[in-house]
């Protein structure tokens, strides 16, 4: 039995993929199965900020992980605490920044 959920799911599967092929990484990224294992999405985010995501970030990635779904969970959460910490120090700096050319408007107006 299809459902309305698991078509969204794969729609979004569909469309993550496509977006990641974008970036052209060598590591294969062929299928949704591809990324389960975090490799592809951690050359990604390398892409976006090579100076945040450096090769120490990069080599701490586990590439040969195979069909070990503990090797995998682990990739991925190193992924997500990339992305939330890369995301929350951005947004700190761009708030920074607003508020010290905030306050220079107010000086100097």
């Amino acid at each position: 039995m299809f459902n309305v959920e698991s078509l969204e799911r794969a729609e979004l599967g569909e469309s993550l993929l496509t977006w990641i092929q974008t970036f052209n990484v060598e590591a294969p990224c062929q299928t949704v199965e591809d990324l389960t294992n975090g490799v592809v999405m951690a050359q990604v985010l390398q892409k976006i900020d090579p100076t945040y995501f450096d090769e120490n970030w990069l080599n701490r990635i586990k590439r040969e992980v195979g069909d070990n779904w503990r090797l995998k969970v682990s990739n991925l959460k190193k992924i997500l605490k990339g992305i939330l910490d890369y995301n929350h120090e951005v947004r700190t700096y761009i708030y920074n920044i607003s508020l010290s050319l905030s306050i220079t408007c107010l000086l100097y107006t």
